[in-house]
């Protein structure tokens, strides 16, 4: 009788075993066997299986340790993406893709002669553009010009045949258009008016440059202007226009000067410099 026992506790010992082994091994989601437990499998196996269900989750979703919120629509809207979303949002915002990209700007905070741009004016742009915002002149009845240099800033281009421009600006009662003739020391963004009434906000002007670093062109220059130049609330207290010029030189330009032709550019001015995208 105790062999039979013995014998009979060894068969059950086996039953036990081959039961077990239909419990699956288990280390993500992907692993579950949803067949398993089959019908006719012991109940005893019910503890393997729900230490399986969490092992499943916890390896699967490691990273998660509060509520995740968003439905299964919107996680779907991941499907078919097949790198970082950060790095895709990155280059898509990359400056060669936007519309605008920033790349400096300087606010007069004391009267100063000039304002300049010497660095990030190169190549990495076709076309750049420098925003001019309330430059007041501290000197009545001044002009807005324009100056370039080809060695950020050693040097300005000031020669009498630096330069060529055309410029058409009106004032609502006359309407004027003037050029640089054979030649001139500066671009001439406005004409011989501006005023210094600092409420009237002087001159502001978006100037267009086009392809600074290449070498087979003279380098073009174009923009439109405001300026106040009367009494407020007289009939001539702005003035607009716009122009055109250019640097006569192939030679790269890495530098951009704004002055007035006489006196400082008052404290408030703001000036910003913006590369255009590239096609």
């Amino acid at each position: 009788m105790k062999l039979f026992k013995k014998y009979a506790a060894a068969a059950l010992a086996c039953v036990a075993l081959l039961a077990y082994g239909t419990v699956e091994t288990v280390t993500y989601i992907s692993d579950l066997n949803t067949t398993l437990p089959a019908s006719g499998d012991s109940v005893s196996e019910g503890a393997q299986h729900i230490r399986n269900l969490k092992t499943a989750l916890k390896n699967t979703f490691p990273n998660i340790t509060g509520a995740v919120n968003p439905t299964q629509a919107e996680l779907n809207y991941s499907v078919g993406v097949t790198s970082a979303i950060q790095t895709q949002l990155d280059a898509k915002a990359t400056p060669a893709n936007l519309g605008l990209h920033f790349i400096a700007s300087t606010t007069t905070t004391t009267a100063t002669a000039t304002v300049t741009f010497v660095t990030g004016i190169d190549s990495t742009y076709d076309e750049y553009e420098l925003h001019i915002e309330n430059a007041v002149p501290d000197t009545n009845n001044v002009t807005a010009w324009l100056r370039t240099s080809p060695d950020a800033g050693a040097t300005w281009s000031s020669s009498g045949t630096d330069y060529d421009w055309v410029l058409t600006w009106s004032n609502g009662t006359t309407a004027s258009v003037t050029s640089s003739g054979a030649g001139a020391t500066r671009i001439q963004l406005s004409d011989a008016a501006v005023k210094s009434t600092t409420a009237m906000g002087g001159f502001s002007a978006v100037v267009r440059i086009f392809d600074p670093a290449g070498t087979t062109f003279n380098k073009r220059i174009q923009w439109t202007a405001s300026a106040a130049e009367g009494a407020a609330n007289s009939t001539s207290a702005m003035a607009s226009g716009s122009g055109a010029g250019q640097h006569v030189s192939t030679a790269a330009i890495n530098g951009l000067q704004f002055l007035f032709s006489s006196g400082n550019i008052a404290a408030g001015a703001k000036f910003k410099l913006y590369g255009v995208r590239k096609s």
